[in-house]
């Protein structure tokens, strides 16, 4: 578990546990299984809450102190008029890292429910009262043992959090408050800050960047005492700027990012109807675009008015997202997938009915949690497969799998071309979305 996922474990079985020091009591935790409770079918007004036992790195009794599996969190919580019975819940946690593999090829999922079921069978726990949650950043993320159910920080956690600040705002202290805000900020902003903060990186001066590469860490006696004074002054003063700006440079995903944007928008005849193809607003662990009509981009622009959270600059908060996430370690591999995400919409809006509309023309089997802000409309495996990858590959995969931009992993200048596998694909997408607003219209 890298260190990431350490605090953020430490820090959400915290605020899970009712008998900490927070002064939440079981308001967070019962906000939290709320959040997913119908998704996942968690009886909650059949359990005694307030009575939760909450353990980080929950190890079964069984295992010795050499073996360092262990699942991130554990919640037994009472259930009303049964003797000794409880639900248990079991999370694992993934930050910016997925699901591991041993040396012997074993899932860690997998690995995890044998755990569990074995602890099960010996401790007398029926089935039924055992749930499985695998807790990631944006649910991307595929599991090798389907028992585990997706929920996401983005969504459930906060959630959680703005349930506390909307029914205990009066009762919370300045300290508290503080905490779940800064909090928030971290889980909710990340891409959002990311896109910021990385529009400055690429417009600061090239000299400044060449001047930060030369003289960080440089011991050059040729310089006088004086310049080398005013040197050691900046990169002291300006250590956390200086420093991210060197990430930034030395990442490759960076001249990936600016290649990408570069990438040119494009009508695309498909059977004689047109689609406009835009790059949307990325950064470097999410590269966006879009391909759609202009009367579904307009209905879409229509519904995505959201004054609570705003995604895309052009305000299309329906996108396909490629996703390259560094793995912690991995400085030249990449962890990929592609899916469809729709975003925020206007807080009127049937997110529901719209989700179920584009997901049923996907025919996707996997089941759909109804998120308040990004929900997931494709399978991310079906667009392009889960894998590792460096950034050539993945040019590969966009030519082979979605639309022809690279020749020999360079941009080329010619008009977007779609493949035909991914041409069915815009098709039905579109075909879905005019039929939702003609209903919508009728209404």
């Amino acid at each position: 578990m890298n260190k990431r996922e350490i605090k953020h474990t430490k820090f959400l079985a915290f605020l899970l546990d009712p008998n900490e020091s927070h002064g939440l009591g079981d308001s967070f935790l019962f906000a939290f299984l709320s959040g997913f409770s119908k998704n996942i079918s968690i009886p909650l007004m059949m359990l005694h809450t307030e009575l939760c036992e909450v353990k980080p790195e929950w190890k079964t009794t069984a295992q010795n102190n050499k073996d360092k599996k262990s699942i991130d969190i554990y919640l037994k919580i009472p259930k009303h008029g049964t003797a000794n019975e409880s639900l248990h819940i079991f999370i694992e946690n993934k930050i910016k890292s997925r699901e591991n593999v041993d040396n012997n090829g074993n899932y860690q999922l997998t690995t995890y429910s044998k755990m569990v079921n074995e602890w099960a069978v010996k401790n007398n726990v029926h089935v039924g009262n055992i749930k499985k949650i695998f807790l990631t950043e944006r649910g991307e993320d595929e599991v090798s043992d389907q028992e585990w159910q997706k929920i996401t920080y983005g969504n459930e956690v906060i959630y959680a959090i703005n349930q506390i600040f909307e029914l205990k705002n009066n009762t919370l202290s300045n300290y508290i408050k503080q905490v779940l805000l800064d909090y928030k900020l971290l889980i909710d902003g990340d891409d959002e800050f990311d896109i910021q903060i990385e529009k400055i990186a690429r417009n600061v001066n090239g000299e400044y960047i060449d001047w930060i590469r030369k003289n960080k860490g440089s011991n050059n006696e040729a310089i006088s005492i004086n310049e080398q004074w005013q040197r050691n002054n900046f990169f002291i003063r300006y250590s956390k700027a200086c420093n991210y700006l060197s990430r930034y440079d030395s990442d490759l995903r960076s001249d990936f990012l600016n290649e990408w944007n570069k990438i040119k928008p494009s009508t695309i005849d498909i059977r004689g109807k047109n689609y406009e193809f835009n790059i949307q607003t990325s950064s470097r662990t999410f590269f966006r675009f879009s391909v759609l009509t202009k009367s579904n981009i307009e209905n879409i622009q229509k519904i995505s008015n959201n004054p609570q959270k705003e995604w895309l600059e052009s305000k299309i908060n329906l996108a396909f997202e490629i996703g390259l996430k560094p793995l912690e370690g991995k400085n030249e591999e990449f962890y990929t997938w592609a899916t469809l995400v729709l975003g925020p919409l206007n807080a009127s809006e049937d997110r529901k009915s719209l989700v179920n509309k584009l997901a049923a023309s996907f025919d996707a089997n996997d089941k759909k949690v109804i998120t308040p802000y990004y929900t997931r409309i494709i399978p991310a495996k079906k667009l392009i497969p889960t894998a590792l990858r460096n950034i050539d590959k993945v040019k590969d995969e966009i030519n082979k799998l979605l639309f022809h931009c690279y020749s020999n992993g360079v941009l080329n200048q010619n008009p977007i071309k779609l493949t035909n596998e991914f041409e069915k694909i815009v098709e039905k997408l579109n075909s879905s979305l005019e039929d939702y607003f003609l209903l919508l219209n009728q209404e």
